[in-house]
């Protein structure tokens, strides 16, 4: 996703790689555009882009004030997988319709999810649970908003 496998050590290099990801997406989002995109997919894309940018500075603010000792806790289980995980997604956006960009954006950001889900359930202290609880209840937000926005957009 951010053209290497996530091979973070601790929480603190996670939630980086996870601010990354929201970034080199805003970039692929932009790149989408260069297909000419009908109305309704180019309005996404931009809207999309400018959405994983601003997830990428709440995403580094927490890296950068978050609990130091919960930060720099190692991680016991390491997280190797590739987001996503399904090998047929290339974050190419380029023709894609308004339906298709929605759908891969909404199952990136629901691996995110899980991904958090389970680092909040395997952590290995109260500090560290909270950190990943933070970054779930973020993810959590901003992809339920995102399916707001979607929805809207596709009733029109």
């Amino acid at each position: 996703m951010v053209d290497k496998e996530m091979q973070s050590e601790t929480y603190e290099e996670l939630i980086e790689w996870t601010g990354a990801l929201h970034r080199k997406l805003a970039e692929r989002l932009e790149q989408g555009m260069d297909g000419e995109p009908g109305e309704k997919a180019k309005w996404l894309l931009e809207y999309l882009a400018d959405h994983e940018r601003k997830l990428n500075d709440v995403v580094s603010k927490i890296s950068k004030h978050g609990n130091a000792g919960a930060l720099h806790t190692w991680l016991y289980e390491h997280l190797s997988e590739k987001l996503p995980t399904d090998k047929r997604q290339t974050l190419s956006f380029v023709g894609m319709s308004f339906e298709e960009i929605s759908e891969a954006i909404m199952d990136i950001h629901n691996q995110l999810i899980e991904l958090y889900r389970s680092a909040a359930g395997r952590a290995p202290t109260p500090e560290v649970r909270e950190l990943m609880e933070e970054m779930l209840e973020l993810e959590e937000h901003e992809t339920l908003r995102l399916a707001s926005q979607v929805d809207s957009v596709r009733a029109m």
